[in-house]
């Protein structure tokens, strides 16, 4: 039972390991939300679920900012190393800089909202829960630096999940609640930090890694920004110029663009310390390959599953929606192209991250978004219809965003996109999508049965080639360490 002595939070495993371990504790995490949204909808009503969710969400959105960016900073530069005062300078950061300014945006927040029908009192409350999720953050990209990603999946898990199922069940009021999921958190994450960095000291090494840290994470803030405002800004575009069934539409077809995440978020998660760590050792050709491989399947997965999205826009908006109509189904379809080029971006981010200091990835998104506006009002000037315009430049935005990211990481990486087995091994992919739909429509089968049935035939042939194939790109994928 030697398993049973091992220190699971402080475990190394490799990155395939590391990156199903993250894969797996996505969906736990996305349970246990679905769990707390339920459970909310029911013990409180739509109102108290709707007012917990948007301060949440604009509490997540804006903790990386808050933060200065050294939730990605900090992974970065330990992970090079373990020198533990990259921890206590993420620490001594957060609280000469994050609370700072958290404490100054209660204070602009509670003079705007004077006289508003929000209770005053609450603020201190929100300033309490930020709190709480800023040192799960923090938490999260410490355990990550150290490689140690069993730990950061855990104290994810119940910092965004458990603890708040716990609050809802047991307190009656949202403020109550609120207060001490920010309370439980600070004093969890706070331990786990101080445990997990061997305490907090304060030497020549933590001003200088300060210093290094907030360098690094302030040329990171526009790619922050920007990648928020490439999600949000053509849903608001859409919302002026189109109906609201046309907004629905859109934010439908971006959630399901969102669910990749599951597949780029793990990936993302460990080549940020890995990369770094590979590359403090001087094993940056070793890399190249592993990356080509991650892209590769990250195209092959992304474009079969545009396919599939786009032959079965209008079975999936039933199914989903209830209702659909042909302009529903044309942005479902053409939203979706941005998948290969979002997958592309997902991926490469990571990377340059660790291979730079330098914010390469805020010049990229930055340029997205600069595409994304002039495109748009090209398109108007010239008399396009306003949702073609939207939807045809959030697709160019993600066009620059994939080839900017791919274009950077050549840079730095030997990798090679150029591979015909992969590309004989896609085509075949996609002509089993094809000649899976139109078998099932030749013969009577309804399209959702096709559809399912197509999912998981592919997805057994491709397991049992990955398995069995010799061939470089499946090679790449069996061989990450």
């Amino acid at each position: 039972m030697k398993w049973l002595k091992q220190n699971w939070l402080k475990k190394e495993l490799t990155i395939k390991s590391d990156i199903l371990v993250v894969f797996i504790n996505g969906f736990i995490v996305m349970g246990g939300v679905f769990i707390l949204n339920g459970l909310i909808a029911r013990l409180y009503g739509l109102s108290i679920l709707g007012e917990f969710l948007l301060l949440k969400r604009t509490v997540v959105a804006g903790a990386a900012i808050v933060l200065v960016g050294a939730n990605l900073g900090l992974p970065n530069y330990l992970s090079r190393r373990f020198q533990r005062s990259y921890g206590d300078a993420a620490m001594i950061l957060f609280i000469s800089i994050s609370l700072p300014l958290m404490l100054l945006t209660l204070i602009i927040s509670k003079s705007i909202f004077t006289g508003a029908s929000i209770d005053q009192n609450s603020f201190w409350i929100y300033l309490v829960y930020a709190c709480g999720i800023c040192l799960q953050f923090l938490t999260f990209a410490l355990f990550r630096g150290y490689m140690n990603i069993i730990g950061a999946s855990i104290f994810q898990l119940v910092g965004t999940a458990i603890i708040p199922i716990f609050c809802f069940l047991f307190f009656d009021r949202i403020g109550e609640v609120l207060l001490y999921i920010g309370v439980s958190s600070i004093i969890l994450m706070l331990f786990a930090y101080i445990w997990r960095n061997a305490g907090i000291k304060i030497t020549i090494d933590t001003i200088r890694d300060y210093k290094k840290l907030l360098t690094y994470g302030f040329q990171r803030i526009p790619s922050i920004l920007s990648q928020f405002i490439l999600l949000a800004g053509v849903p608001i575009l859409v919302a002026k110029i189109s109906s609201l069934e046309n907004v629905a539409y859109f934010n439908s077809s971006l959630s399901l663009l969102r669910l990749s995440l599951l597949v780029i978020n793990p990936v993302g998660i460990v080549l940020l310390p890995t990369v770094a760590r590979r590359m403090a050792k001087g094993e940056t050709e070793r890399l190249g390959p592993e990356i080509s491989g991650l892209i590769h399947i990250g195209l092959f997965v992304s474009l079969l599953s545009c396919l599939w999205l786009f032959i079965y826009a209008r079975v999936i908006l039933q199914l989903w929606l209830g209702v659909v109509d042909d302009s529903g189904i044309f942005i479902l379809r053409f939203t979706i192209l941005a998948f290969p080029f979002y997958t592309i971006a997902g991926i490469a981010r990571s990377p340059i991250d660790a291979a730079s200091e330098k914010g390469y990835n805020s010049l990229i998104y930055g340029a997205a978004v600069l595409v994304l506006i002039v495109s748009f009002l090209a398109g108007r000037l010239i008399g396009i219809d306003s949702l073609i315009s939207a939807i045809g430049s959030f697709n160019l935005a993600y066009l620059v965003a994939g080839t900017g990211s791919f274009i950077v990481l050549k840079r730095f990486f030997t990798i090679k996109l150029w591979d015909y087995i992969f590309f004989r091994d896609l085509l075949v992919g996609l002509l089993l999508v094809v000649i899976g739909t139109l078998l099932g429509r030749q013969i009577g089968i309804p399209d959702i049965v096709s559809g399912i049935g197509i999912i998981f035939t592919v997805s057994i042939l491709f397991l049992y080639h990955l398995k069995t194939s010799n061939s470089t790109w499946l090679y790449r994928l069996r061989s990450l360490e």
